[in-house]
């Protein structure tokens, strides 16, 4: 998939109150591996679902974040809410609800900043997240850990130099006797093209 995203940061008045307005639209594909399919060799509907055209997708979300508080809630995959479409993924996220709170200021030596999550998913319904972040003085760096109800965990690490933040999360999920059955890494870089402007925005 290729992704683009505006953002627009509104300040507000007192305690560091800030409203972000975030919007992402993109070109997707989705392909399935016929080998890895457990199904008759002539089933038609993978091969229907393999014919499809690239589509045009995209993404909505709002957040409020004050110097402690930070709320945020999202819309992903909106083509699945304007062109119903029967070779839509299961698994497809439909919502995000997110609450965190940070315990300490950004210029403590450590403060800690638990996030509680919800997330509906097409066919596989709600998963809540549980975690915290534990992030040094200015940001410089962060580390992450959470608990899914879906039986994964996920352990994360950021790091913030002059304009540059670089952020990698590992996910691991778990079977049965809790015995780790695979997993996934993801790396986020994110780069400072324009003289910072004094809004409170946390990545977490």
């Amino acid at each position: 998939r290729v992704t683009g995203a505006y953002a627009y940061h509104l300040p507000l008045t007192g305690n560091m109150q800030t409203m972000h307005f975030g919007v992402s639209l993109g070109v997707f594909t989705d392909r399935l591996s016929a080998g890895d399919i457990n199904a008759e060799p002539d089933d038609k509907s993978a091969a229907d679902f393999n014919l499809r055209k690239a589509y045009l997708d995209g993404d909505f979300g709002i957040a409020y974040t004050n110097e402690r508080l930070t709320l945020q809630g999202a819309v992903p995959n909106l083509k699945t809410y304007l062109k119903k479409d029967s070779s839509n993924s299961v698994g497809n996220a439909s919502a995000f609800l997110a609450a965190s709170y940070r315990l300490g200021k950004s210029l403590d030596v450590v403060s800690m900043e638990p996030k509680l999550t919800l997330q509906s998913s097409k066919g596989t319904g709600t998963v809540w997240s549980v975690g915290t972040n534990v992030i040094t003085a200015n940001n410089i760096l962060s580390m992450t850990a959470m608990y899914q109800s879906n039986r994964s965990s996920t352990i994360g690490l950021g790091l913030t130099y002059q304009k540059y933040f670089i952020q990698g999360f590992y996910t691991s999920q778990f079977g049965e006797q809790s015995l780790p059955r695979g997993g996934d890494f993801e790396i986020n870089l994110k780069i400072q093209l324009f003289k910072q402007v004094n809004i409170h925005n946390r990545s977490f």
